[in-house]
């Protein structure tokens, strides 16, 4: 009998041992999860990067608060994604790519309005690239709660893209309309 309970308790113990290590596999990433995640984590970071410089390059209260709305639903969503990925045991390298190293050079050499025209050009684009990344990840990863994930952050997106086409939009009419008037005074 004590022979019998202790086959039990070691077939029991050894279940439990495999439990954790099935289920960590059932919760592998596929790798175009992986891929997704990477893609929206990097404009995540580069928005984040962007917006902190906007604080000190534009004199701008509108484009300074843009900004911050943005590092805010970025530094959101940032959390969120690495927690994701901790959750699913997938580490990745976050380093910025060479194309997004010269945009914040451009940017980090511009201030008012070159920095605003620039700034929000660029976040038009990366608005744009998010947007489709989010819908690509909610129609398209294999993870049920990643779908969900991205599927819930269209909105802010969506939010925020408009936010800055109309703030850009501004910038432009300033331009012609500075253009109009040195037209004017020099004839």
């Amino acid at each position: 009998m004590i022979r019998g309970l202790m086959i039990s308790f070691c077939a029991l113990a050894m279940a439990l041992c495999i439990s954790p290590a099935t289920a960590r596999a059932a919760d592998k990433l596929s790798s175009e999860d992986k891929s997704l995640i990477k893609d929206a984590m990097r404009d995540l970071e580069m928005g984040a990067q962007s917006g902190r410089l906007a604080r000190t390059q534009t004199d701008t209260d509108k484009v300074q608060h843009f900004a911050e709305s943005v590092v805010q639903d970025n530094s959101k969503m940032i959390k969120q994604l690495h927690d994701f990925a901790s959750d699913h045991d997938f580490n990745f390298d976050g380093d910025p790519t060479k194309p997004d190293v010269k945009t914040k050079k451009e940017l980090e050499d511009s201030k008012n309005r070159e920095f605003d025209r620039r700034y929000l050009s660029m976040a038009v684009h990366e608005h744009e690239e998010m947007l489709d990344i989010w819908k690509k990840g909610a129609n398209d990863a294999k993870n049920s709660e990643l779908r969900d994930w991205f599927e819930k952050g269209q909105g802010t997106i969506k939010e925020n893209l408009g936010t800055a086409r109309h703030l850009y939009q501004d910038v432009k009419d300033k331009d012609a309309d500075d253009k109009k008037s040195e037209k004017h005074h020099s004839k």
